[in-house]
């Protein structure tokens, strides 16, 4: 372990006074000269022209978004009425069955038609055919 260099007054200071020389620098300032008028509006187009692109583009985006939100709005429409059809299908199926028909003439008090009750109108002529044997014989 070394011994004290300052701290110790019996130990002798192997240390050399060294001598620290300083230089003093100038500091050299260079100074930029101003862009030109014609380079700053070059600059200056560039970044209006950059500021347009960037606004066409998300002008884009957004009317993509609201076309996308229509179509989407739109096929939930189309399945929500596509069920509506169907169950007015279903319904027209069950107010056309016959039986149903039948039953309601009945409770109406209506009975089924006779073969005399019947007549037939040939278009053109205005007249209704009584014999309904004697038109289909004819060809009508």
């Amino acid at each position: 372990m070394p011994g004290y260099i300052q701290g110790n007054l019996a130990e002798k200071s192997t240390a050399t006074s060294q001598r620290v020389t300083v230089r003093e620098t100038k500091k050299v300032i260079v100074k930029n000269k101003p862009l030109p008028v014609g380079e700053k509006l070059m600059y200056l187009l560039l970044v209006i022209v950059c500021v347009l692109v960037a606004t066409g583009i998300v002008w884009r985006y957004t009317t993509i978004y609201q076309i996308n939100s229509e179509i989407k709005t739109t096929k939930t429409e189309i399945t929500m009425l596509k069920a509506e059809n169907d169950a007015n299908q279903q319904e027209v199926q069950k107010l056309k069955d016959p039986e149903r028909l039948e039953a309601i003439a009945k409770e109406k008090g209506l009975k089924p038609a006779g073969d005399n009750q019947v007549r037939q109108v040939t278009p053109g002529s205005g007249q209704a055919s009584i014999d309904k044997k004697s038109s289909v014989a004819a060809g009508r």
